[in-house]
């Protein structure tokens, strides 16, 4: 998994990812867009369905954080059990860790409890 953070005062980042996924229709089985609060994510799907591009932006006055996650499904067991870990201290549910890591709800429960006990 790759994880890349930036801060940018770019007025508007989100519409230019939107042309970039426009433009590389081509290339994408999938792709969700949800916004809640000051928060818009953009989820993306490699068509042949072994990539998934998450870019989170964060309005903060009047500039942006950025995130990018890439995600492949190959990921390994110890991997992807520290990115659960992670992303579950950081609150997020088990169907939010599901999405981001490209496996189902059940994964995500076993790995946590794998890593509880």
């Amino acid at each position: 998994m790759g994880k890349e953070i930036q801060k940018t005062t770019d007025t508007n980042p989100i519409k230019g990812a939107l042309e970039n996924i426009l433009s590389n229709l081509d290339n994408i089985s999938d792709y969700e867009i949800t916004r809640k609060n000051n928060k818009t994510t953009i989820k993306v799907d490699s068509k042949d369905k072994t990539e998934r591009k998450i870019f989170s932006y964060e309005e903060q006055g009047s500039s942006y954080n950025s995130t990018t996650i890439t995600n492949t499904k190959q990921m390994s067991i110890e991997e992807r059990r520290e990115l659960v870990k992670k992303l579950d201290s950081e609150g997020m549910s088990q169907s939010e860790i599901a999405s981001k890591t490209m496996r189902s709800q059940k994964t995500i429960s076993n790995d946590l409890k794998a890593i509880k006990s």
